[in-house]
């Protein structure tokens, strides 16, 4: 391989060591954490100007400390502007959620999907699924798993601590980021790519994307690309390892994405130089990180052998790609094409002779070919291949790429004007510039992420204001939010009349399986479901298509005792509970209709809670039971 150029580490000692890297993770854990309560508890009134710009002139502040500090000190310098970077994100984030316990999203769709793992999490330390009793998580658990421990442990309900943790996670996400990235950039400028990946995509309901995004690109570059002369990456072989694992229990889509693209960067790094030393680098990494998320892949491959899934879940075809199926860089505002065009203009030039742009190069277009083969791959079999998550990864990719590019490139342009006597040849030796430049990517990068996440956001056709839906949605007791009235209403099941229902037939810390026509209550309360309402949301270990026919078969039983006898011995499970919207004299889950009689004493009780919300209790029946924060 060829020299890695100017802006890459030459062994001078300016990257974080290991015990200078762990202070840091723990410091900004505290940081981020104590900023994102601060923020959500101590805050103007969100939805006013002065809540909407306040974050902004905070960033502005943040921006004019982080210059002095990078400029006085090379080696600590940037460690503090990424500390107050983070928690920057971290506070803004939480600001917009004052006054309201919900998470970004409120609690719907994905954001209720990963509340409800976090509050079974809360009640078992192992892999379970979020709704179905007896079946290992299949979506991406590290996140919940963290949220659930710590309701475990502060006794407080996980749905009450995901969104401050969402934002927390997002602020943690740019400190790792910027810790790989000062494994192979100069400090400055490890500074400013930190901040980038949250402006690309930085929806805090999916902390967990956020952070994968964050953190694949230093990773591959640190971890597992051979730059320069080195016998071995950057990173050492544990860490690379531990951070692969990490991202497999996160979010694994990005790798699947990037797999052509790493088979380059691999065979890149056997074809030039020792490859031994090279080789026992990837294999001890991948050890490590398979077994570092193997409490996640083994309870769900060895179900998939013995199950089989039923591969759903890629069925539904979402706007983004309906909107943009191929999404190329030059489409989209003109000023986001230029950036997204320029970095791959960049990344072309730059791979003559670098190695960095080589790897930025190769996991750019194997996203991108993995979007176009999946385009292709659904007009034969109507499989997604969920592709609508490609351009979050290759987006990004291009973005840093386009500041890369221009740092590289720097020293070149400089050398020009200094050989033709220009003044702009004096910026090339002042010892500012690098700091004023990571100053200027952080508030830009930051001012988009700001721009994008705060309450006063237009909504779009496409996507509405997710912060503002976290201040619509009714609390599970039939309360609202602080700040509701300017929020608009969107009701909930009510969950805590639910529970008080049951825990007056089955007891305290009852823990049924339910079939609820609104899977959030499992966002509340730890109970399982026999069913969750959407197919292309569901486990495809529970192979939702024959559960549904098994919903549709109990219907047909209209004879109350047969049909509670019928309820015990569904395929897969039983139910419990029935929680089930009153239509005018059905009882609705989905399309399917349940009549009263069916419903009869002495085989079930009947209760009407709050929103014609019905619940019906079999009889007898055996639940579990457990104690949970509540």
């Amino acid at each position: 391989m060829t020299a890695p150029g100017p802006l890459l580490q030459q062994g001078d000692g300016a990257a974080p060591s290991a015990a200078r890297s762990t202070v840091l993770l723990v410091l900004g854990a505290v940081a981020c954490t104590a900023a994102a309560l601060f923020g959500h508890a101590v805050y103007v009134d969100p939805f006013s100007l002065r809540g909407q710009t306040l974050p902004l002139v905070v960033l502005a502040a943040v921006g004019l400390l982080v210059l002095p500090l990078v400029v006085r000190s090379r080696r600590t310098g940037p460690d503090l502007g990424a500390l107050l970077v983070a928690a920057w994100v971290s506070w803004f984030g939480a600001s917009q959620l004052h006054g309201t316990p919900f998470p970004y999203g409120g609690m719907s769709a994905d954001i209720a999907r990963l509340t409800a793992a976090a509050t079974k999490f809360s009640v078992h330390l192992g892999s379970t699924d979020l709704l179905v009793k007896g079946l290992p998580i299949e979506y991406p658990p590290l996140f919940p798993w963290v949220v659930g421990r710590v309701s475990a442990l502060t006794g407080k309900p996980a749905w009450t601590l995901v969104g401050v943790a969402s934002v927390a996670f997002c602020g943690l996400a740019v400190l790792v980021g910027y810790l790989l990235w000062a494994r192979v950039v100069t400090g400055p400028l490890a500074l400013a790519l930190c901040a980038l990946p949250a402006a690309v995509y930085g929806d805090p309901r999916k902390a967990h994307e956020v952070a994968a995004l964050s953190v694949m690109v230093p990773w591959v570059l640190a971890g597992l690309a051979r730059l320069g002369r080195a016998a071995t990456p950057a990173l050492s072989w544990w860490a690379t390892g531990i951070v692969g694992g990490l991202l497999l229990t996160d979010y694994q889509a990005y790798l699947v994405f990037s797999v052509a693209g790493l088979l380059v960067v691999v065979v890149l790094g056997l074809w030039h130089g020792p490859r031994w030393p090279y080789l026992r680098h990837l294999v001890l990494a991948t050890v490590t990180a398979v077994l570092t998320a193997s409490w996640f892949l083994v309870p769900w491959l060895s179900d998939l052998l013995r199950l089989g899934g039923d591969g759903s879940a890629d069925l539904f075809v979402p706007f983004e790609i309906q909107r943009d199926p191929l999404h190329l860089p030059w489409h989209g505002p003109v000023q986001v094409g230029v950036v997204l065009t320029g970095g791959l203009l960049l990344l072309l030039w730059h791979a003559r002779r670098s190695d960095w742009a080589r790897v930025l190069l190769a996991v750019a277009l194997s996203a991108m070919t993995y979007r176009w083969v999946m385009l292709w791959r659904y007009h034969r079999t109507g499989h997604t291949g969920f592709l609508q998550y490609t351009d979050r990864l290759y987006d990004g990719v291009l973005v840093l790429g386009f500041v890369l590019g221009l740092a590289a490139s720097w020293p070149a342009v400089a050398a020009r004007f200094r050989r033709g006597g220009r003044v702009p040849a004096r910026l090339a030796v002042l010892p500012g510039v690098p700091a004023l430049a990571a100053a200027a990517v952080v508030v830009l990068g930051l001012g988009t992420y700001w721009d994008g996440q705060r309450l006063g956001h237009p909504d779009t056709p496409d996507t509405p204001n997710f912060a503002r839906l976290a201040h619509a949605r009714q609390l599970p007791d039939g309360g609202w939010p602080r700040y509701n009235a300017e929020a608009g209403h969107s009701a909930t099941i009510p969950a805590d009349q639910v529970r008080a229902v049951v825990e007056r037939e089955y007891g305290r810390g009852a823990v049924p399986t339910v079939l609820s026509y609104d899977e959030s209550l499992s966002s509340y309360l730890p109970w399982y479901q026999y069913i969750g309402v959407g197919a292309n949301s569901a486990n495809s270990l529970a192979n939702w298509p024959h559960r549904e026919a098994e919903v549709w078969r109990l219907s047909a039983v209209h004879d109350p005792k047969a049909f509670a006898q019928a309820a015990t011995r569904l395929d897969g499970g039983s139910v419990d509970v029935f929680v089930l919207k009153g239509v005018n004299r059905w009882f609705m889950w989905r399309d399917v209709r349940f009549e009263k009689g069916q419903f009869a004493q002495p085989w079930f009780h009947t209760t009407l809670v709050g929103g014609n919300t019905w619940v019906f209790t079999r009889v007898g029946a055996q639940v579990e039971h457990t104690a949970y924060p509540r």
